[in-house]
């Protein structure tokens, strides 16, 4: 038994491993630990020790590289502190904002937006670790080699931390804005963090004094019945 973690082998994050049950769908993302129990006919086999449910728990296997190398890390690299997000709507009438991140230094702003008619509500929320491969950051990738990765905003629901260009109510990192660099980074700092075995960190959406009129009363509407996210408060 031997504790490892996902490389980037595909240099946009991903590595293709093939499942217990055949198939080679999910790809794992960068820095998911596993546990591998054997090498054999050249591929490493392991226990996924982590992500989303559906996965953790999981046996997989991996063919070693060329040159019989792992594609799996084994050093003594450990992740970092949970990540810390502040998304702060600056114009609610617009969905736009910034996004700053960082534990005891923050860096940012990062121009951020959403979908002014149909935003996250404020609150605290886990971030989970990538789940799959999400194909509309495809038209991105001369941004970013990680625009596919997308990070789910709470347990459930379909609002993700992304880049892009359009927003349906998630946190989308402007992919028009000056930064070109400003996704990769984000990426850089996210994808080693962990909160626990299914999150990397937590986010904290507000909004200005000024916009708070504006969604106060969808607010209190979404209270009265099922809320949309699962905030971690």
């Amino acid at each position: 038994m031997a504790i490892k973690y996902v490389s980037n082998a595909d240099g946009r994050g991903w590595l293709v491993v093939k499942h217990s049950d055949g198939s080679l769908y999910p790809p794992l993302p960068q820095y998911l630990s596993v546990d591998v129990f054997k090498t054999v006919g050249g591929r490493e086999y392991f226990r996924i020790l982590e992500g989303l449910p559906r996965i953790q728990g999981r046996e997989a296997s991996v063919s070693l590289n060329a040159n019989g190398g792992s594609r799996l890390w084994s050093n003594n690299w450990r992740p970092s502190f949970e990540a810390r997000l502040r998304f702060t709507i600056t114009n609610a009438q617009a969905g736009t904002g910034e996004l700053w991140y960082g534990d005891w230094t923050q860096y940012g702003p990062i121009k951020a937006k959403t979908d002014p008619s149909n935003p996250p509500p404020s609150g605290l929320y886990d971030i989970e670790i990538p789940d799959e491969v999400h194909p509309f950051g495809e038209g991105y990738l001369d941004l970013s080699p990680f625009a596919t990765t997308w990070f789910r905003i709470g347990h459930w629901g379909d609002r993700f931390i992304h880049l892009g260009r359009i927003s349906a109510g998630c946190i989308t990192v402007d992919a028009q804005a000056e930064d070109r660099g400003a996704w990769s980074r984000l990426y850089d700092y996210l994808i080693n963090r962990r909160k626990d075995n299914r999150s990397v960190g937590t986010v904290r959406v507000q909004y200005l004094a000024a916009a708070r009129p504006l969604v106060a009363e969808r607010e209190r509407r979404e209270a009265a019945g099922s809320p949309f996210l699962d905030p971690q408060v």
